[in-house]
Order: structure tokens, then C-alpha cells, then sequence
């Protein structure tokens, strides 16, 4: 490791720490255990392994990986032990992986410019959401932290990520990623679609890369559903009372009514934000509807929200294809949810000023990213080196453009928007100028 990785290394773990201890030190701070599964699953896994617990009660409700993942550090705390030592033992291991996959991805992020390292870090420190997640023991922190190293051995092996080693490295990391945030499996086939478009049409991929890549990617799915299913059929009720298909339609019918008569209502979904939604509350009102009309027949609650979305984009295909798209926009904004304004503390920042003052800043710096980024896939849409991040991006905005969204489900893409703002950065002369004189001082 030469003088100026080392140094990068060192400054960016130091500003990283400094930032993890004010987050720890604030109340702003994400739920502990998230929605609660992985936490309770991790646990009843650590017990299991000890001889603590009984074999049989092993279930996996949601996204495997996270349990499995969460179990490590889970090992070294006692079973009997209360809620916060398993958060504790949850968090430094957070803390460890998040930070190692960062390191990883600034060395390699090197290889696209000069100065692209202290690009990438200076995004990376002045919004640090994915320190904020670090927090939660929930399923985005493990599927960020592997993002980062996904982006950085692509940005590692971009010359030949098309050979057939390379690009099953690739497979397996989108795999696990997948099995953080299992709708991330989508990314596959729109990977196939633009491996099939760079081959016939753009005739940037040779014969031999075509046949090898589309194996892989259907090798990978087949690998990814077939494992998936086997926990389903496994899986019981923990928090939620829901099976993992349930869910998915639960979550479907709720993203029928999210943004479909109040286009700019952008409060969190949830009652205590939305008391007087007027989608909110027709999504209650259908909900219960639905599982009353379930009760009384032979059918199951999954039909019948299959039924209402299939209606739904039948009959009014105006406001869904209006639904979708004030989705992908909400998709790149975040709000403070867990303080009300009055309460906000943030350092210095504090009331109402200080929450808007954090609110404006940290969103004017994700929509500078997120612009600098499409910018350069307008530009360079069509280079064969794109195909892997035009696909994740693109794959998740349409999923949760057409289902439900929340602005942390596209966090898994956030090294990926780091890596083409910086490939842009590093283009413009505007930037080298700036980066120029801001040298001279």
C-alpha cells in the first residue's frame, strides 16, 4: 500500500469514526432492530448454535442473509442477555464490515482518475447515510456494505469484467445482495436484456462473452430462487404474522395507493404521518375490505390483491403510470422521520431551523449525485462497461417505481451513483479546475 492510499485510508476512517460517534451520541438515530425479524431470527440462530435452543426453531421469515449475518456477532452475547447488548455486538460488527467494503471500494475507485479516491470520499463524508443505517440492525446495512465491494471489484477488473471469472464474481455479489433485498434478483433479467442488446444490436460483446454471461446470469436466478424457496417453505410467523409471498403482495397493495390521489402528500407511511392521508386511509379501508372478503371464501388474501392490482392498472392506467414515476422522484428524496422538528438535536443544529437547514442540505447533495450520475449514463448509455450499473439502477427504480416506495430501498444502489458521479467528476473540466485551484491554496 503506497504513502497516498495509506493516508486516504487513515483521514477517511478517522472523519468516519468522528461521524459514527455523533450519530451515536444523537437521537437521530434509525430503529435499532428494524422490523424486528432479522433481529429475532439472529438470536434464535446464536442460541441454536450454542445448544441453547432447540433445532426446530429455526425459521427465516424474510431476506436470509441478514440473519445469517447478524448471528456472527449475536455468538458472543449471552442469550439471557437484554436487547441492547445484542445491538451493542450488532453495531461494531456494522461498524467493521461498512467500513472495510469503504476502504475497499476508495482503493479501487483510484483506478478511474487521479483524483477520484478524494472524490469519492469527499461524497462519501458530507452525506454518510450509510453510517446512519450502520445503526439498524435491518437488511440495508449488510446489503450496502456489499454493494461497496461489488462496485469496487467492478471498478478493479473494468477492463475484462465480461470474462467469464470475473463477471461470476460479479453474479455472486449481486446474488447476496439479492438475498439482503431478495427484489434485487430482478437485476438479472434486465442484465440478459442489455448482454442480448450489446451483442445483437450495439455488437460490443463477442459470441463467446454473450453465450457465457447469459448462462451465468440464469445459472445465478435458478441458484437464487431455488434457495429462496426452500426457506419459504420453511418459514413461519415471527413479527408480522405474514409468509414471504404474503408479504409481497401485502406490500404491492399498499404501493396501489402510495401517491394515487395525493400526488404530493410525501409524508412517511404511517398512521402517526398520516392520521388524515386520504390514500393512506383507503389503503385501510381496502386492507380490510379484502381480508373480510378472504375470511368468507375459499381464497386467500394473496388473490385478491392480485386481483385489485391487475384492476387497477386495467382501469386507470393514467394515474398508475402517474404513481410510477412520482415514485422514482420520491425514490432520491429523504425526511426525517424518527424526530419531529421541535425535537431535532444534531450537534449545533437544533428546532425546526436546524431540521430543515439537515433536510435541505443532505437532499440538495443526494440530487447533485443523482444528477451528475444520469448525466453520464445519458452520455456513455451505450458503452459496454456500463451494463452491469445501468442494470442494477435501472432495475430497482422499475420494481419499486411499480410497487411501493421508500427512499432506502434504492440505498443498495448508492455506491453505484458514488462510482458515475465520480467517472463524470473526473471528465469535467469544471471539476479539474476547481480541483486545480483548491491545490494551489
Amino acid at each position: 500500500m503506497n504513502k497516498r492510499i495509506l493516508s486516504i485510508t487513515i483521514i477517511y476512517s478517522g472523519i468516519f469514526f468522528l461521524l459514527w460517534i455523533i450519530i451515536f451520541s444523537s437521537p437521530l438515530k434509525p430503529k435499532p432492530f428494524g422490523d424486528l425479524d432479522f433481529h429475532i431470527e439472529s438470536k434464535t440462530l446464536s442460541g441454536i448454535i450454542k445448544g441453547e435452543i432447540p433445532k426446530e426453531e429455526f425459521s427465516i421469515t424474510r431476506a436470509p442473509l441478514p440473519s445469517f449475518i447478524y448471528t456472527v456477532p449475536y455468538l458472543f452475547v449471552k442469550s439471557s442477555s437484554i436487547d441492547k447488548y445484542f445491538w451493542y455486538s450488532g453495531l461494531i460488527f456494522n461498524f467493521f464490515l461498512l467500513l472495510l467494503s469503504n476502504i475497499y471500494f476508495l482503493k479501487s475507485i483510484r483506478k478511474i482518475g487521479k483524483n477520484a479516491d478524494v472524490w469519492a470520499a469527499v461524497i462519501l463524508l458530507i452525506f454518510p447515510l450509510h453510517i446512519y443505517y450502520s445503526f439498524a440492525l435491518a437488511a440495508e446495512l449488510p446489503a450496502i456494505a456489499i454493494s461497496f465491494f461489488l462496485a469496487g471489484y467492478y471498478i478493479k477488473y473494468l477492463e475484462n469484467i465480461h470474462e467469464r471469472n470475473k463477471f461470476i464474481v460479479v453474479s455472486s455479489l449481486l446474488l447476496l445482495i439479492s438475498f439482503c433485498r431478495p427484489n434485487s434478483i430482478l437485476v438479472f433479467p434486465f442484465l440478459i436484456a442489455f448482454i442480448a442488446l450489446h451483442f445483437f444490436l450495439l455488437k460490443n460483446l463477442n459470441f463467446k462473452q454473450f453465450i457465457n454471461l447469459t448462462i451465468i446470469c440464469l445459472i445465478t436466478i435458478f441458484v437464487g430462487f431455488f434457495a429462496l424457496e426452500i426457506l419459504k417453505n420453511q418459514s413461519k410467523e415471527i413479527t408480522s404474522g405474514r409468509g414471504q409471498d404474503e408479504h409481497l403482495w401485502y406490500v404491492i397493495h399498499e404501493g396501489n395507493f402510495q401517491f394515487r390521489n395525493e400526488p404530493f402528500n410525501w409524508a412517511y407511511w404511517q398512521k402517526n404521518f398520516r392520521a388524515n392521508s386520504v390514500d393512506y386511509n383507503d389503503w385501510v379501508k381496502s386492507k380490510d375490505s379484502l381480508n373480510n372478503l378472504a375470511s368468507t371464501t375459499d381464497k386467500d388474501i394473496n388473490y385478491y390483491y392480485k386481483e385489485l392490482m391487475v384492476n387497477e392498472y386495467r382501469t386507470i392506467p393514467l394515474i398508475k403510470i402517474r404513481q410510477f414515476f412520482i415514485k422514482v422522484v420520491y425514490g432520491q428524496f429523504f425526511n426525517i422521520n424518527r424526530l419531529s422538528p421541535e425535537n431535532f438535536k444534531l450537534l449545533f443544529f437544533k428546532g425546526p431551523q436546524g431540521y430543515f437547514f439537515i433536510l435541505i442540505l443532505i437532499n440538495l447533495i443526494n440530487i447533485i449525485i443523482f444528477i451528475l450520475s444520469i448525466l453520464y449514463l445519458l452520455k456513455n448509455l451505450l458503452k459496454s462497461y456500463l451494463i452491469i450499473p445501468f442494470s442494477i439502477i435501472l432495475s430497482l427504480h422499475v420494481f419499486h417505481g411499480l410497487v411501493y416506495m421508500e427512499p432506502r430501498y434504492l440505498l443498495v444502489l448508492r455506491p453505484f451513483f458514488v462510482l458515475i458521479s465520480v467517472l463524470y467528476i473526473c471528465e469535467n473540466k469544471i471539476f479539474n479546475k476547481i480541483w486545480r485551484l483548491a491545490k494551489r491554496k
